[in-house]
């Protein structure tokens, strides 16, 4: 079975909603794969992204959703989208 990578690509084992920036950062934080991103969670990606200097916001927690659920991020729903905001708040107060 192929692993499916972080990203924007041709190939269907790709995942939606990451641009090149965004896979780009999280590539840099060690998640390359779905798979890495399942076992990280988005709260600790989130916090690697931050901890390494990226300028990410509740907006790189929806694009990790939506990977993480198979779906565009605009078909999360508002009271997760509250959870994620709450959660890129958190995470940056503690850390920033």
């Amino acid at each position: 079975m192929r692993e499916r990578r972080v990203g924007k690509g041709q190939d269907s084992g790709f995942l939606p909603n990451m641009g090149p920036v965004s896979t780009m950062w999280l590539r840099e934080v060690g998640i390359g794969t779905l798979e890495e991103l399942e076992s990280v969670g988005l709260e600790e990606g989130f916090r690697r992204m931050v901890m390494h200097g990226f300028n990410v916001n509740a907006l790189m927690l929806y694009g990790m959703e939506g990977a993480l659920r198979g779906l565009h991020w605009n078909a999360i729903g508002d009271k997760r989208k509250a959870d994620l905001r709450d959660m890129a708040a958190r995470v940056k107060k503690e850390l920033l």
